[in-house]
């Protein structure tokens, strides 16, 4: 059986998930033309989205090694998640964000976590994600309706 290397942190940290608005539009129009097929040039712009959000997020934890808990990671939604101490500048990052993507749908949660691991992201867990994701949920659910009031 494996170890798992997951603790408790016992210090507060900022967690943040954080979506390129132009990946959640893609993933929408990507819905939306499924039912006629013709989604394949969605597909090809999603694909060099994501290289990009993955170049992003190497350098940013090469850059910013000192400063990270668990580093930034894509997931398959091209949502990235990163969790930092607290002395970080939240509000540069974002800007440095959106300098390179344009706009960003934002999760921001502070506090403890209850599992952390300081090499992947997804099996940290606790109040300061919970936070951040109800946060950027909401912000979808948002995008969401006022598309469909278009």
């Amino acid at each position: 059986m494996k170890k798992s290397n997951l603790q408790t942190l016992n210090q507060d940290a900022v967690v943040l998930v954080i979506q390129p608005q132009a990946a959640f539009a893609l993933g929408q129009e990507a819905l939306a033309r499924l039912q006629d097929g013709s989604v394949s040039d969605v597909y090809e712009r999603r694909r060099i989205l994501r290289k990009k959000i993955s170049a992003f997020c190497n350098k940013f934890n090469i850059e910013h090694k000192d400063e990270i808990l668990a580093p930034f990671r894509e997931d398959r939604e091209s949502e990235m998640e990163v969790v930092l101490k607290t002395n970080m500048p939240v509000p540069a990052i974002i800007k440095e964000m959106e300098q390179e993507f344009g706009p960003m749908l934002v999760g921001v949660g502070y506090g403890k976590l209850h599992a952390y691991s300081s090499s992947n992201v997804d099996m940290c867990d606790g109040p300061a994600f919970w936070d951040a994701r109800e946060i950027i949920n909401t912000k979808k659910e948002q995008a969401m309706q006022a598309e469909k009031q278009k």
